[in-house]
């Protein structure tokens, strides 16, 4: 049994961090509005803010006695959970590099309860012999295969059947093929927050005396014929692109360095990080659902993000879903169903919608973009020219956007599993044994009745209120299926 213990005391220094980066704009402010004779005022509320953060370390509190681990917390209302070791069905580490200095982790562990709130059942960072006498007990009182006993066994089952690792070509081909954007406004909020940490609008000062140097160069290209306009914008953004995929990469290669997904027996092990590690486990008759997510990008290059519903699954980010293996390619993909969960692989006839009801992917979105961009139109002064090319343009990209859906858009029935495939730009992929689907529902509008389609909402299992899968104008002899298994 394990007497009563408390977060290492480094936890106090990650709250207070966690805080800072979540007030600063808040901080910002403050230090420019502050006055000199409220600096009293900033210390006070700071000596406060600690008192409050080493109150709450001492009254977040745990310890196991009986097969249950029970867990204290709060200030002014105490509140207490009782966790049975014998109901833990995931166990999550996770380790950054104040962790590894300090030889401690974050264990995370959930039993699968429906947690409307979202918060991790049990979430303290503890020193690595605390850790591995944790998991000792729940591998004692449970069939999960924790840690320790992975390194006894690891010379018996390492194979290329049950062990996936992510190279550095894959870390490539996931960098190239996600988003920039949010890089882009990263580095517009950091110089933002630059500007109003250094005062006295030096940064300013230094782009407006920079500006006068490209208005000077842009009086010169100016003069040059439009080819060498062109060729010099094209630059620019390939120099951005480049740019921004190098940041990214990084962050991506820090992330997901060595990256391993491995199945022993039942228990499905994967571990990544190279500051920040994680490691969790899980059996696999926890998992829900598999699901096969791709962007724009990854469906030319016939890639996929490969994620699972786990049930007492809960990230520290608020995620329900867990990352089985972050890019693979179409035979990547069909070797992880193969050996590591292949229990999911679904085999069947693949169902997609007729090709009268193509109209029914198109028209609504022109005409909610017609009666959104028309008064628009009607009440601000523009050029003809302008509002036709605007229109023309949102009219292309919602042609596309609706023939990615119709084109994505079906349904494979196969022996005790169905898979469903849904969405334009992002397309999502869900397999979903029939025992772990809640219902199923259809509905057909009068529009639809000419086209003989209906539309179906699939509300699978999930550690909270269930995810609902819709699927639009797909044809009626689905009903017959679902009737046969009696969950409509």
């Amino acid at each position: 049994m394990i007497p009563v213990t408390r977060n290492h005391w480094s936890e106090m220094l990650f709250m207070t961090f966690e805080n800072i980066v979540n007030s600063i704009v808040y901080i910002i402010l403050g230090l420019k509005m502050i006055k000199e004779g409220a600096v009293f005022i900033l210390l006070g509320f700071i000596l406060f803010y600690l008192t409050i953060i080493i109150i709450k370390w001492r009254c977040n509190l745990f310890y196991v006695k009986e097969n249950t681990i029970f867990v204290e917390n709060g200030i002014f209302k105490k509140t207490k959970k009782e966790i049975p070791i014998e109901k833990i069905t995931t166990l999550d580490t996770k380790t950054n590099i104040l962790n590894t200095l300090l030889n401690t982790s974050r264990l995370n562990i959930n039993t699968g309860a429906i947690n409307n709130s979202g918060d991790i059942e049990f979430s303290f960072t503890l020193k690595k012999y605390q850790i591995e006498c944790i998991k000792e007990i729940v591998s004692n009182n449970t069939n999960i295969l924790c840690k320790q006993e992975l390194i006894v066994k690891e010379e018996d089952y390492r194979s290329k059947e049950n062990l996936y690792k992510m190279t550095f070509k894959d870390i490539c081909l996931y960098t190239i093929t996600k988003s920039k954007i949010y890089v882009i406004l990263m580095v517009s909020f950091l110089y933002s927050i630059l500007d109003d940490l250094i005062g006295t609008d030096k940064v300013s000062k230094y782009i407006d005396d920079y500006s006068k140097n490209l208005e000077y160069l842009y009086e010169n290209i100016s003069k040059s014929n439009i080819a060498i306009l062109i060729f010099i914008v094209i630059s620019f953004l390939i120099f951005i692109y480049i740019l921004c995929t190098l940041i990214c990469f990084i962050y991506h290669y820090v992330k997901y360095y060595n990256f391993t997904l491995q199945r022993i027996d039942n228990n499905i092990f994967i571990d990544y990080g190279l500051i920040s590690k994680k490691s969790f486990s899980f059996k696999i008759e926890q998992i829900n659902s598999i699901t096969f997510d791709q962007n724009l990008a990854c469906q030319l290059l016939n890639l996929c993000n490969i994620n699972i519903s786990v049930i007492g699954y809960q990230d520290d980010d608020m995620a329900s879903q867990a990352l089985l293996y972050p890019l693979a390619n179409k035979a990547l993909k069909e070797e992880i169903i193969k050996h590591i969960v292949y229990e999911f692989e679904c085999c069947g006839e693949k169902i997609n919608p007729p090709k009268h009801s193509i109209s029914r992917f198109l028209i609504k979105i022109y005409l909610i973009s017609l009666i959104i961009l028309l008064p628009v139109f009607y009440y601000v002064d523009m050029y003809s020219w302008i509002m036709y090319t605007i229109l023309s343009m949102i009219l292309i990209i919602q042609t596309i956007s609706g023939y990615r859906l119709y084109k994505n858009t079906s349904i494979k029935i196969g022996k005790g599993k169905i898979e469903i495939s849904s969405g334009s730009i992002n397309k999502y992929s869900t397999i979903i044994p029939d025992e772990k689907i809640q219902s199923i529902g259809y509905k057909q509008s009068i529009f639809q009745k000419k086209k003989d389609v209906y539309d179906y909402n699939i509300d699978v299992c999930s550690n909270n209120t269930g995810d609902l899968i819709k699927l639009k104008n797909l044809d009626t002899k689905i009903i017959k299926y679902l009737e046969e298994k009696s969950v409509i």
